[in-house]
């Protein structure tokens, strides 16, 4: 999963409307050996048609989570820097692609997506269904925690569905 952001007075991340699992950021799989960095400027330029430079992304956290009893790993990268305008490249899965304020996020977020945001921006979200968040530090390196339902946050309040793979995220007033 990327977290492009766009600036410009305010902070913004890039979200498709799916049309299967609510909002989502753009993502994917690596393709066999292939970097994270570089899996991330695949898919973005695959799902969005946003031109990137791996040299300028930065791996956030590596995400441990499991649904249905299988486990699902999502790495957490932030593209500052493209190129382009977002497009619907594959309107079979995405309806659109929206400039989101963090602080006024849509509902329902696709899982994956709402734990990447909430690595990109610690305290956003709460209530997230758990997972092992591995954050990448350039100074230490690896840094591992466990998030679970039971901790909260200040600045948003979320709900999960039953099969965990959909949040229900607001912000707070």
């Amino acid at each position: 999963m990327t977290v492009p952001t766009r600036r410009g007075g305010a902070t913004h991340a890039l979200l498709g409307h799916g049309r299967r699992r609510g909002w989502e950021l753009p993502g994917g799989k690596a393709d066999g050996a292939e970097s994270l960095e570089s899996a991330a400027v695949r898919e973005l330029a695959e799902e969005t048609s946003l031109i990137a430079d791996p040299g300028d992304l930065q791996v956030l956290a590596v995400l441990l989570d499991a649904t249905r009893g299988i486990p699902r790993l999502t790495a957490a990268v932030h593209i500052p820097a493209y190129t382009g305008i977002p497009q619907v490249t594959e309107p079979q899965l995405i309806t659109e692609w929206v400039w989101q304020d963090p602080e006024r996020l849509p509902d329902p977020l696709f899982t994956p997506s709402a734990h990447v945001l909430a690595a990109w921006w610690p305290g956003l979200l709460t209530g997230l269904p758990p997972v092992h968040t591995y954050r990448m530090t350039p100074a230490a390196g690896i840094v591992a925690s466990t998030r679970n339902e039971e901790e909260t946050w200040p600045r948003a309040a979320a709900s999960h569905s039953a099969d965990r793979n959909v949040c229900r995220c607001g912000a707070l007033g």
